[in-house]
């Protein structure tokens, strides 16, 4: 099973011209990051661009719209995939979605390295920080692997969770009885 944000319209936060030129990773990648700035008391208008950082993991990418071109592309053939299919898949669009929305000139980073992205980046927006190449960086992680072709190979793998009928005992990788992950967003 699987676990889904469905309390997040990206259409009604970004627009639905914005919203078409992301992937979802990238989608909640920017609703997330305009939420921390606001949380922080930081305003993009009166911060110092060239100053600020985005470093964004994702282990994935955009899974979701490259399985859909896929789809296509099996049922319809080779012209029916889109030529969005290279920009919006790759896993720095969650960094460079957040670095235009909120007008960002310092560093843009992606970091992929697997499960442990979203803390590495973490990590280097550390560093960025103590070593004075940016006064603000904004961080996190990103993901939206909620796809048919992620949670097959993931069950192929017998690596998802059976935990079917206690879904809040199903995530729990540091106990002794663990039986797997919950694949989501």
């Amino acid at each position: 099973f699987f676990y889904s944000v469905t309390d997040c319209d990206p259409g009604a936060v970004l627009g639905v011209a914005t919203q078409r030129l992301m992937d979802r990773f990238a989608q909640l990648a920017v609703i997330a990051a305009r939420e921390a700035v606001a949380d922080a008391g930081l305003d993009p208008a009166v911060w110092d661009s060239g100053r600020v950082g985005v470093v964004i993991g994702s282990a994935h990418g955009g899974l979701p719209f490259y399985d859909e071109q896929a789809a296509a592309l099996a049922a319809r053939g080779p012209r029916r995939v889109s030529p969005k299919l290279a920009p919006l898949c790759v896993v720095n669009g969650a960094a460079s979605s957040v670095s235009l929305d909120l007008g960002v000139h310092g560093p843009s980073q992606a970091v992929s390295t697997a499960c442990s992205s979203g803390t590495v980046a973490i990590g280097t927006a550390h560093q960025m920080l103590r070593s004075g190449a940016c006064d603000i960086v904004i961080t996190g992680g990103a993901e939206s692997t909620c796809t048919r072709l992620l949670i097959a190979s993931a069950c192929s793998l017998k690596a998802v969770s059976t935990r079917r009928e206690d879904p809040t005992a199903a995530c729990r990788p540091f106990d002794t009885h663990r039986d797997g992950f919950v694949v989501g967003e």
